[in-house]
């Protein structure tokens, strides 16, 4: 297998030294995102495949689905913007991106397709700054690595968006790579799709169930990880 989604190694040199919410009725809201062709790093193929198949899946539960391939940081920031109008009458708003990745201070961060310095990243709390604007459950799925650069890591910022009714689903554990997989779509996507297909489920047995399966798929190399403030249950597919 291919370990994946690490930004680290292929940087510049001078780079690096609903569904139901409880007794919800408003319509959910996803967007996915897929970033496989990069400028200046080695390209992740699954990516973009894994993205459309979680899309699908989502589409296919009802969400209004918006899909993100290959984007540019500035677009990706754009379609931030145009998913919190969009989440507008949303009471469950849910995104899941496929890319590079490291963490830094404890959170996720996201590179896009232009992506050249570790300076442009996007952590994951301006992910969720875009649909927190107003009380709703949010659910953030990162399919990255989660290894640290070694040296010099500017501080993470915006850590007052993890606020009550937040729930953050990370490929792998912390300081560790995901993998890309061998047949198309990494582990971690591959569960979860398969966890959206069971009516019923809960945030925490999809966890449950993604972190099983993947740590199958891997032989242990890579653990599923979360962490959530969620105050009402979360069923994403109700099975309706």
């Amino acid at each position: 297998m291919i370990q994946r989604r690490q930004i680290l190694t292929g940087l510049a040199a001078g780079a690096l030294l609903g569904p139901q919410v409880a007794q919800a009725e408003q319509s959910p809201v996803a967007l996915v995102v897929g970033v496989s062709d990069y400028d200046y790093v080695p390209a992740l193929p699954s990516a973009v495949l894994d993205a459309s198949l979680i899309g699908a899946s989502f589409m296919s539960l009802g969400f209004r689905t918006s899909i993100m391939i290959n984007v540019t940081k500035r677009n990706f920031l754009r379609g931030l913007a145009r998913f919190r109008t969009k989440a507008a009458d949303a009471s469950l708003a849910v995104t899941y991106v496929a890319a590079h990745g490291t963490m830094l201070n404890g959170q996720g961060h996201v590179f896009l397709s232009d992506s050249q310095h570790l300076e442009d990243r996007v952590p994951e709390s301006v992910i969720l700054q875009a649909v927190n604007d107003k009380p709703r459950q949010k659910i953030l799925f990162l399919d990255t690595c989660r290894e640290s650069p070694i040296l010099g890591a500017a501080p993470s910022t915006g850590l007052d968006q993890y606020r009550a009714g937040i729930h953050v689903s990370y490929a792998t554990q912390p300081n560790a790579p995901a993998i890309d997989g061998d047949d198309g779509h990494s582990p971690y996507a591959k569960a979860l799709q398969n966890a959206l297909e069971i009516p019923g489920l809960h945030m925490s047995e999809i966890n449950r169930r993604v972190r099983l399966s993947v740590l199958r798929e891997t032989h242990g190399l890579q653990i599923p990880w979360e962490r959530s403030s969620l105050v009402l249950p979360v069923i994403l597919n109700s099975g309706s």
